[in-house]
């Protein structure tokens, strides 16, 4: 992933802060210049009080207020929504304003896919006894959750990788969906 550093307002639209430090945010080059490009994080569609829908970085992060819900799916390995962690009306529009500028519903599940099965592959490959499997991948993810926790603020898929082993470990289905899929991919016993 190469970073780059994105106008978060848009210099076209905002030329007297263009330069300025807070403007400027890291963000990876796709999300820079395929997803937001010259969008402007001001929704000015709805009422008025766009600055109130919209995250400030360096002042006020999504992070703080989302969280990301991860939903096995039929067709689609993964299905993801971003959910306001607050009831509050504009707490709901800045994750809805911050979805419309970056796609990480729909561009998400892919990254997600590609995550679950890294993860999955690795463990495969210590080859654990199949006597005690259940145990050993809840330790293992347990482990792999601490680490990515540590990283959460600092890289995007830190934190989806969390969320994703988050759900896993919390979710006896999910859980159980996973356990069979490492079964799958080990080798054979002799």
């Amino acid at each position: 992933m190469i970073a780059d550093l994105d106008h978060y307002f848009p210099k076209h639209e905002y030329p007297a802060i263009a330069m300025l430090p807070d403007n400027l945010i890291p963000v990876c080059l796709a999300c820079n210049e395929r997803i937001k490009i010259q969008q402007d994080p001001l929704d000015t569609s709805t009422l008025p009080g766009a600055i109130q829908r919209a995250f400030i970085p360096y002042k006020h992060e999504a992070i703080d207020e989302m969280e990301i819900d991860i939903e096995f799916g039929t067709r689609d390995k993964f299905l993801i929504q971003l959910r306001s962690l607050s009831q509050e009306e504009t707490a709901i529009a800045r994750v809805k304003n911050f979805n419309r500028i970056y796609n990480l519903s729909g561009r998400w599940p892919g990254r997600l896919e590609n995550l679950y099965d890294s993860i999955l592959s690795d463990l495969a490959e210590d080859n654990p006894e199949r006597e005690h499997l259940d145990q050993w991948l809840r330790n293992k993810l347990t482990k792999i959750c601490i680490s990515s926790g540590k990283g959460k603020r600092k890289l995007p898929l830190y934190y989806l990788r969390l969320r994703l082993i988050e759900i896993l470990l919390n979710d006896p289905l999910k859980f159980k969906a996973a356990l069979r899929d490492l079964e799958m991919r080990m080798l054979p016993e002799d």
